[in-house]
């Protein structure tokens, strides 16, 4: 019974010491932030009429005028996805953004769609930075190599 008493014993201090360390850690926790901004603007292009092709030139855009200064200096990316009827699941291309590093203050950012798409209309862009929202669905349709793309193209 000794012996159990003092594992007890033994993890109860512990867990004490490990408090310890992360009430003392440099690292702010959410409870230690005044305010957590998370800005989610709003998409104003692709929209559910879009129709864009794959390999060629495009654009998403956004809304700054309601943007709150702590956004001003973030920067994002944009992740390409899909939703499939009532699934939630955005099914993200994490491994490759269609585009990154810009700023939130932009507005727009320009960027060309992979050639290996597979057509689709339920094509979603999310904008992703200190929060991430979605575009409405759109078309993508099938690359064609027989038509190069021209620069700019949307």
């Amino acid at each position: 019974m000794n012996s159990f008493i003092a594992a007890l014993l033994w993890l109860l201090v512990t867990s004490l010491a490990q408090l310890q360390l992360v009430s003392t850690s440099p690292i702010p926790t959410l409870s230690s932030r005044k305010e957590l901004i998370a800005w989610s603007p709003t998409i104003t292009y692709p929209n559910e009429r879009t129709v864009l092709k794959a390999g060629y030139g495009t654009y998403m855009s956004w809304k700054t005028d309601d943007m709150p200064e702590e956004s001003k200096n973030s920067t994002g990316y944009i992740m390409l996805g899909w939703i499939n009827g009532t699934d939630t699941n955005e099914h993200l291309d994490w491994r490759h953004p269609v585009a990154s590093n810009f700023k939130y203050t932009d507005g727009k950012v320009n960027f060309t769609l992979p050639e290996n798409l597979e057509p689709r209309d339920d094509y979603i862009f999310v904008l992703m930075g200190d929060s991430g929202n979605a575009s409405p669905t759109f078309t993508i349709l099938q690359f064609n190599s027989t038509n190069s793309p021209s620069a700019g193209e949307a």
